[in-house]
This record gives C-alpha cells, sequence and structure tokens, in this order.
C-alpha cells in the first residue's frame, strides 16, 4: 500500500479518497469487516500521506465516519472513569 500511496500524485490522492470512501468504511466497521484499530491504522496511513503530500482530504470533514469518531469521543470524554486513552488519542 505504502508503493502505491508514493506513487500517486495530488490529483489522484484526492480522487480517490472522497466521502463515499470514508462512508464504506465506516459501513465496514459496522458490518465487522474491519476493526475500528485496523480502521484508525487505515486513516493514520492516509492522513500520513496526504501531510507528506501537501493536500487536504476535505472530504473526511463531510463523512458519517468522522461524525462516529467524534460521538466516540464525546463518549469517552463522558465516562472518565472508564476512559480508554489510548483509543481517545487515536481518534
Amino acid at each position: 500500500m505504502n508503493e502505491i500511496l508514493d506513487e500517486m500524485n495530488g490529483h489522484e490522492f484526492k480522487f480517490i479518497y472522497k466521502t463515499e470512501l470514508f462512508n464504506e468504511i465506516l459501513a465496514m466497521i459496522e458490518k465487522k469487516k474491519i476493526s475500528m484499530e485496523n480502521a484508525i491504522l487505515l486513516l493514520k496511513c492516509i492522513g500520513y500521506y496526504a501531510t507528506l503530500k501537501g493536500i487536504w482530504v476535505s472530504d473526511f470533514e463531510r463523512s458519517l465516519l468522522k461524525e462516529r469518531f467524534e460521538k466516540m469521543i464525546k463518549n469517552e470524554v463522558k465516562k472518565k472513569e472508564k476512559m480508554n486513552e489510548n483509543l481517545l488519542i487515536d481518534l
């Protein structure tokens, strides 16, 4: 995957990482096809390469996955006694 991302230019990168892709990742999480931890690792990888290429992936802002992460963050903050700090940091 790293080699593919290395070879992509900015236009190709923005073309692939659209809102639909992030919504599909959320659907995969809900169907238990991918774990939350693996989804977070995938998003970190996407973010890393977007930063290296100087690209802003604005489609994530409009995705359902972003809303899900925001809810998870709020829930983790509310239950401070059981807060999973590693999950909160990843989110």
